[in-house]
């Protein structure tokens, strides 16, 4: 191997595994509600092209270079997943219809991270280091996130979500649309906290649009 495996390789692969399984789970939901023909038509039109291969992550890696494996992993499932949006939220029904269930796949998230640790219901800390695990925004090096304040009860993420932008061009994928599905798995994702308020808000930066995350935990009486 080319060099040593260590926890945050682990973590990239699963933010990769996590974008990969939310795209199958989109297209199984879809094709539940297609023709058996549409069903085949929608999967000749977009096949799992950069499924992730089966196996331990040292053994697919095998002599690459890590870091540049993963890159090329990530890359993949950002374009992938550009790639079935655009197909499928083509339309404003469909695109209301891939928000919802998109939002309710980051729901059933947030209740497996808080069924794995109960105390992230009231820790913001906590709850934010779980959070940045479930993302696939970027390799750490990239800096698409950047924590600008973070407390017990509260926390601000400002994020770059239009470094993606590529890929929703690549894609065909409008980047109001992309936006609006971003943000509707987020907020599935903290519709699982109970007595929490979420807000995205967009905001400039020396000319660059970044968009800030917001979350505040209800207190509780000591």
């Amino acid at each position: 191997m080319s060099a040593f495996l260590g926890p945050i390789h682990h973590i990239m692969y699963g933010r990769i595994q996590l974008a990969a399984a939310r795209q199958q789970d989109l297209l199984d939901f879809v094709q539940q509600r297609l023709s058996p023909g549409q069903g085949e038509s929608l999967q000749a039109a977009w096949t799992l092209r950069h499924a992730l291969p089966a196996g331990e992550l040292e053994e697919l890696i095998g002599d690459f270079p890590i870091h540049g494996w993963l890159q090329r992993q990530l890359e993949a499932q950002l374009e992938s997943e550009a790639q079935l949006w655009a197909l499928l939220a083509d339309r404003p029904e469909r695109l209301r219809m891939v928000a919802t269930h998109l939002r309710q796949h980051g729901l059933r998230l947030g209740e497996a991270l808080l069924s794995e640790d109960g105390g992230r219901a009231t820790d913001a800390r906590r709850w934010l280091q779980a959070v940045d695990f479930s993302l696939l925004e970027g390799m750490p090096c990239d800096h698409l996130s950047q924590v600008v304040a973070a407390g017990e009860k509260a926390y601000i993420v400002r994020r770059d979500i239009l470094a993606h932008g590529r890929h929703w061009t690549r894609a065909g994928l409008a980047e109001d649309t992309a936006l609006q599905l971003h943000n509707a798995w987020m907020e599935g994702l903290m519709d699982a906290l109970p007595s929490a308020r979420f807000t995205r808000s967009e905001i400039s930066v020396d000319g660059q649009r970044l968009f800030d995350d917001r979350l505040s935990l209800a207190r509780t009486e000591a």
